[in-house]
């Protein structure tokens, strides 16, 4: 990922901070530009990024993981048990990863439609069987 990219030798006055059972600990991989002995401190603006980054790294892989098991015939439910268990994660963050599987699938979607559609003024979605908008009033004569 980035994370060579943000790290960076520590200030003068830096003390680490133990957060107890919260803490993180990521064991530095070895970079060819930089020594993780000396570098290996990451600014606040770049602890942000590096959290941003894990988290659409945590999505994209969900959303291949549960559209590979759907493919494979499982059902929406099936795919994401089986994802909390391949991962050893929470049951409690089951609702959060079914909500956002529909939002993906919804803009999916809509990207899908909306791209048929590119050069038109008209921002409705078309109907595949007309080729109309869909939501286009047709006057009454």
């Amino acid at each position: 990922m980035f994370l060579d990219v943000f790290l960076q030798k520590p200030p003068l006055d830096y003390q680490e901070q133990d957060f107890g059972e919260n803490t993180l600990i990521i064991r530095l991989p070895y970079f060819e530009v930089k020594d993780v002995r000396s570098y290996y401190y990451l600014s606040d603006k770049a602890q942000a990024k590096f959290v941003e980054e894990i988290y659409k790294f945590f999505k994209i892989t969900f959303r291949r993981e549960i559209s590979k098991y759907i493919v494979l015939g499982l059902y929406r439910k099936d795919s994401i048990e089986l994802f909390i268990d391949k991962y050893n994660l929470s049951l409690d963050c089951w609702d959060m990863l079914e909500k956002d599987y529909q939002r993906y699938i919804k803009l999916s979607w809509k990207k899908r439609l909306f791209r048929k559609n590119k050069n038109s003024s008209v921002k409705d979605p078309v109907c595949p069987e007309h080729g109309t908008p869909e939501n286009v009033m047709e006057p009454v004569v």
